[in-house]
C-alpha cells in the first residue's frame, strides 16, 4: 500500500514538473526578475496570509459538519488536522481529506467511524463543487463575451462521441458493480464490510441535514470563497504591472484556480501557475513573464505558510495526544476539558 502511494505521488510530482516546464520554458529570466523585485511585499504578505487563513475557514466549516457524530469535537483538533491534512497533501495530492478523518477519527476515540468522517469530507466537497458552479454562473453574467471563449479554448476537445463513450462506459460500470455489491453482501463477507463502509459514509453525506446553525455553515462557506478571491486580489494589488486586473477578473480567476486544483499534483504546483498565467496573458493581456511571476510569489508564499503551520500543527496534535494519554488514567486536565 506505501509502495503505491509513492508511486501515485512520484506521477503526481512528474505532471507538476510537466506544467512547470510548459510554463518556464519560454521565459525571460531578466523581465521575470524584475517583475518580482517591483513587488509591495506587504500586501504580497497580506495576500499569503489570506491563502494561509483559508483552512482555518475550512476546519470551523469542519468541525459543524462533525458535531453530530462527534459532539465533542474540539475546534484545537479540527484547526490542526485540516493543517495537517494541507501539509501532507503537499506531497502527495488529495491526501488533504483523508489524512484529516484519520487524524479526527484518532481523536473521537471510537465516539465516531472514519467512514462517516469520510462520507463528511465528500459531502463538503459536494457544497465547494456547488459553489465552483456559482462562481461560473457569476462570471459568466459580469461577462459571458469575454470569459467563455476563453473556457472553450481550454477546455473544449475535438473527440466529443469518444468522450461521451467513456463516460457511458464509466458509469455503466459503476452501476454495475453497486448492484453486485449489493445483490451478494449477505453471502459474500467483503460485500458486506463494503456495504456497511458505504452505508456509514452515506449518513457523513446526510450530516448538513442535521447542522444545529445551518445559516452559520453557509456563512462560513462564504467566508472561505470570499477569502480565496481575496488572496489572488491583494497579489494583483502587490504587483504594479497587473494594475489592470480588476475584481471581476480576480473573480474568474478564482474560478480558475478551482478548476485546477483538480489537477493531481502536490500542492498544486504547475497546475496553479500555468492556469494563472494562461488566464492573465489571455484575458488581461498581462505579459507571460509578469502573469508568471505573479502565479509564482502567490503560490510560493502561501504554500511557506502552509508547511510552517503545518508543521506546527502536526507538533501540537502529536503534544495534546501526549498529554492526553498520559492522564487518561487520572483525573481530566483542563488540556482535556477544553
Amino acid at each position: 500500500m506505501k509502495g503505491r502511494k509513492w508511486l501515485g505521488g512520484f506521477a503526481a510530482a512528474l505532471v507538476g514538473a510537466w506544467l512547470l516546464y510548459l510554463s518556464f520554458r519560454k521565459i525571460e529570466w531578466k523581465a521575470f526578475l524584475e517583475t518580482v523585485t517591483s513587488c509591495n511585499w506587504p500586501l504580497l504578505l497580506l495576500s499569503a496570509l489570506a491563502g494561509a487563513l483559508m483552512p482555518l475557514c475550512r476546519s470551523l466549516r469542519w468541525r459543524q459538519t462533525v458535531q453530530p457524530f462527534y459532539p465533542g469535537v474540539r475546534r484545537s483538533d479540527s484547526v490542526f488536522s485540516n493543517y495537517v491534512g494541507y501539509l501532507v497533501n503537499m506531497a502527495v495530492p488529495y491526501t488533504h481529506e483523508a489524512t484529516r478523518c484519520v487524524l479526527m477519527h484518532r481523536k473521537a476515540g471510537g465516539e465516531t467511524t472514519y467512514d462517516r468522517l469520510v462520507g463528511v469530507a465528500l459531502m463538503e466537497k459536494a457544497c465547494d463543487a456547488v459553489c465552483v458552479f456559482l462562481l461560473f454562473i457569476v462570471t459568466m453574467f459580469l461577462s459571458c463575451d469575454r470569459y467563455m471563449p476563453f473556457l472553450r479554448s481550454r477546455f473544449s476537445s475535438g473527440d466529443t462521441p469518444g468522450t461521451v463513450l467513456v463516460i457511458v462506459i464509466a458509469g455503466v460500470t459503476v452501476c454495475a458493480a453497486v448492484l453486485l455489491v449489493r445483490k451478494c453482501r449477505h453471502s459474500n463477507r467483503i460485500c458486506s464490510k463494503i456495504c456497511g463502509f458505504f452505508f456509514c459514509m452515506r449518513e457523513g453525506l446526510l450530516s448538513i441535514t442535521k447542522l444545529k446553525q445551518p445559516w452559520i455553515y453557509v456563512l462560513e462557506t462564504v467566508l472561505l470563497w470570499f477569502i480565496s478571491w481575496l488572496q489572488l486580489y491583494l497579489g494583483t494589488s502587490a504587483m504594479p504591472s497587473l494594475a489592470g486586473v480588476g475584481v471581476d477578473d480576480c473573480l474568474f480567476l478564482t474560478f480558475a484556480v478551482a478548476i485546477a486544483s483538480v489537477v493531481p499534483t502536490p500542492g498544486g504546483v504547475g497546475a496553479f501557475h500555468f492556469m494563472v498565467a494562461s488566464v492573465l496573458s489571455s484575458l488581461c493581456g498581462i505579459p507571460w513573464n509578469d502573469s508568471l511571476a505573479y502565479a509564482t510569489l502567490v503560490h510560493e508564499s502561501q504554500a511557506l505558510l502552509l508547511i510552517l503551520f503545518g508543521a506546527v500543527s502536526a507538533v501540537l496534535m502529536k503534544a495534546g495526544t501526549n498529554v492526553t494519554y498520559c492522564h487518561s488514567k487520572g483525573s481530566r486536565t483542563e488540556f482535556d476539558k477544553k
